[in-house]
């Protein structure tokens, strides 16, 4: 089930690659939001695996059906991904780990742990905490304040929509410079998973890669 999500995030990439290269940025960008949908059933997929998620169960067939709840899932798995590479290319290392020792022992809040957290990163000179806070700033902040945010983006990108005030087809809204960056950054979306599905493609390797999944699922309980 994930890799052939994975799979199917990554034709959304080439085909959204070759729209792009024919001027078609409105529909390219909408197929992109697709891939992302795609991509975030493979977080679905890794939590069935952890034992987080127990069965497909009514709440699991939403998830893989609800755009915005997959939009949440996909965001919050993909920032998740970017504060582990940021903790390991970070020049911040000693202090990201004695802040996390403080969450540990309870001396501070969660809320406190993500105030300091960005006060460290926004100190950080590494690509990677550069990376981390124009996701954090942009596309995270768009969806916090419209959850459907991304939905919306994806039909503007797919359809000529027609108000009182005006009417836009795709191209009228979408610029090449936005798309293109917006590619790219589906790319390190998307490939960020690579290693692991590479793991599940392979027998023997996948079953102790499951395995130390539900341990560790079992053990973050």
């Amino acid at each position: 089930m994930i890799v052939k999500y994975h799979a199917n995030a990554l034709q959304f990439l080439k085909d959204a690659e070759i729209l792009f290269n024919n001027a078609s940025y409105g529909h390219s960008y909408a197929l992109l939001v697709l891939g992302f949908e795609e991509w975030a059933k493979t977080s679905i997929g890794f939590e069935l695996l952890t034992g987080f998620r127990k069965g497909i169960d009514m709440e699991t067939r939403d998830l893989l059906k609800e755009h915005t709840l997959k939009h949440e899932i996909g965001l919050a798995s993909f920032m998740y991904i970017l504060r582990i590479i940021l903790l390991e290319e970070s020049e911040m290392k000693t202090e990201h780990q004695q802040l996390g020792k403080r969450l540990k022992k309870g001396e501070i809040t969660e809320k406190n742990f993500e105030e300091e957290f960005l006060r460290l990163v926004q100190q950080d000179k590494s690509n990677a905490a550069k990376t981390y806070l124009r996701f954090h700033q942009g596309a995270l902040k768009d969806w916090s304040n419209n959850r459907r945010f991304l939905n919306d983006r994806k039909l503007s990108g797919l359809y000529v929509d027609v108000n009182k005030r005006s009417i836009a087809s795709p191209q009228d809204v979408f610029s090449e410079e936005e798309v293109k960056q917006d590619l790219l950054d589906f790319k390190m979306i998307v490939t960020s998973t690579n290693g692991f599905i590479e793991i599940l493609k392979d027998p023997q390797r996948s079953e102790r890669f499951i395995e130390e999944l539900v341990q560790w699922g079992k053990a973050s309980k």
